[in-house]
Parts: structure tokens; C-alpha cells; sequence
């Protein structure tokens, strides 16, 4: 186990055969993990832990079964795929279509604290197309870790500092894997009034072929736009509406 500042996570990882660190630590460098600050979370893809790579051609269907254990109840369990978070059941099967990563989690219902187990990440690679680092993907960790740190309670000057310290650098790397997915395509799109001077209101839906949506940052030197970002609860295949 290894206690995290930001809530006393604990890291709990898969170690075959008899225990010893250095097993320990192959095991979690290889991913084989979960970590939690309360539920026990046990999850396989298709009998593999996390860690494990999955190839072949599109779509990827995997067999997620696993087990949890809590003293409060679940109040929902997810699928976190390259930063999109799905509600799912154990067990499911779930379809993929492109490569990338995904996790599952189990969140409790307290509403004092933030209890969970999430395990540690699965990955997919589809036909010849590598895990890319997504500006999507590194933003859901951006956004989580500044989160937790908006959530934090912790009233002495000093142990909320060394926390902080901690959550600075989680922040400080995450920003760097966003500057680092940069876009790699641009598509332009204008809209235009029957009064050319005047840019009217607009949105703007970008899908991919595998039903994936976009969300890409204006590069114009006039006006503002921002990431409009919402799914609707009864299609939750739908986005910005």
C-alpha cells in the first residue's frame, strides 16, 4: 500500500506468487493495481488486470467482471475512456472502437467526502493506430486534480501547505501533457450574418467517424469561444444539447 496526501488513498497491487517488495513493485510498475480511500475494488477486461494491453482490429469488445466491497453504499460505478466518463454494471461487456486507455471505478455515497476505488488503467490499441497522448484524456486528469484540491479541508496553514505541494506538481505535469497534445488538424468553420460586421452566436459539432466527439479550440483573433461540453442524460451519446 502506499498513503496519499489528497485523501489517504491507499495503492493495492496484484503481486503472483509469494509477496516480497520487490514483487510489490513490479507489480505496479507493470499497472496490475487499484487504489481507494475506503471500497475494495476488483476488476478484470477479459480475465486480465489493469496493466494489460489489448490489441486487434476495430471494434475491441472486452468482458469487464470484478467485485466490490464497502461499508457505505455505491452510488454508481463508471468507465473512464480516454476522459469520458460512462455509468456501466459489473459484469458488462463494452465495445471500443479507438485506442487509448480506460479505468473503472466505483464512487460511494457519502456526502462529507469524496470516497472511491478506481483501478489502475487498461489499454487499447486498434489496427496500427498507437495510444496517442489526448488533450481530452490529460484534461479529465487537469480537471480532477484541481478538483480534489478545491475540496480539500484542512484548516492548519502547515499540513495544508505540504498537501498543496503535492497537488502543484499533479497540476504542474498534467499541464504539460495538455500543452503537449496539441491539435493536429484545423477545421475551419465561420459563420456569417446578413450584417457582415456583425459575428452572430454559434456552435460548432465536430464527430469523428467512430462516433467520438471533439471539442477543438478556436484560433481566431477576434470574438471568444469556449468548450460547451454537456450530454444529455437520456442519450448520453449525444453531446451539446
Amino acid at each position: 500500500m502506499l498513503p496519499n496526501p489528497l485523501g489517504y488513498n491507499r495503492v493495492y497491487a496484484r503481486v503472483e506468487g509469494e509477496l516480497s517488495y520487490a514483487k510489490w513493485w513490479e507489480a505496479v510498475r507493470q499497472g496490475r493495481v487499484f487504489v481507494t480511500n475506503g471500497p475494495l475494488l476488483r476488476v478484470t477486461a477479459d480475465g486480465f488486470f489493469p496493466g494489460h494491453v489489448f490489441r486487434g482490429e476495430r471494434p475491441v469488445s472486452l468482458f469487464l467482471q470484478g467485485a466490490i466491497h464497502s461499508r457505505e453504499p455505491i452510488a454508481a460505478v463508471e468507465m473512464v475512456h480516454n476522459g469520458r466518463v460512462e455509468r456501466i454494471a459489473l459484469p458488462s461487456t463494452v465495445t471500443l472502437d479507438e485506442s487509448g486507455w480506460f479505468f473503472v471505478r466505483a464512487v460511494a455515497d457519502v456526502k462529507h467526502t469524496y470516497r472511491f476505488a478506481s483501478t489502475g488503467p487498461f489499454y487499447v490499441e486498434i489496427g496500427d493506430t498507437p495510444r496517442p497522448v489526448r488533450r481530452d484524456s490529460a484534461q479529465f486528469f487537469l480537471d480532477w486534480t484541481r478538483e480534489r484540491a478545491a475540496a480539500l479541508k484542512l484548516s492548519d496553514p502547515a499540513k495544508r501547505e505540504h498537501v498543496m505541494a503535492f497537488v502543484r506538481q499533479a497540476e504542474a505535469f498534467w499541464e504539460a501533457r495538455v500543452a503537449e497534445s496539441l491539435c493536429t488538424a484545423t477545421v475551419p468553420a465561420r459563420v456569417t450574418d446578413h450584417d457582415p460586421a456583425r459575428a452572430p452566436p454559434s456552435r460548432v459539432y465536430t464527430r469523428g467517424a467512430g462516433g467520438r466527439w471533439f471539442f477543438p479550440e478556436s484560433d481566431a483573433s477576434v470574438g471568444t469561444a469556449f468548450r460547451y461540453e454537456c450530454t444529455n442524460w437520456i442519450h448520453p451519446d449525444w453531446a451539446g444539447y
